[in-house]
């Protein structure tokens, strides 16, 4: 092996030995970015899931107010026919 063949396969060696270097450093990097990314899945998953509570809470609540509403305009009917029926006596 001649001296220029061996300072090509040094520069070459050293050229791999860097570029590994970086491969990990951003291995590192998308790791780190993937655990954030993961967090922020998982905030958002709850969110989404106390989203949801509250709004089947305010589905119940309206459910609630919509029947007893209901209920009303059949009680006021009634008083309305008693109302009428007594003025006679």
């Amino acid at each position: 092996m001649s001296q220029d063949v061996a300072t090509e396969l040094n520069g070459r060696f050293a050229a791999l030995q860097l570029s590994n270097e970086l491969i990990r450093e951003y291995s590192s990097v998308i790791a780190d970015l993937s655990k954030q990314i993961h967090v922020r899945i998982e905030a958002s998953y709850n969110l989404i899931e106390e989203i949801r509570n509250v709004n089947l809470i305010i589905i119940d609540y309206l459910e609630s107010i919509s029947r007893n509403t209901h209920e009303l305009y059949e009680m006021n009917e009634r008083l309305e026919r008693i109302e009428k029926n007594t003025k006679r006596i």
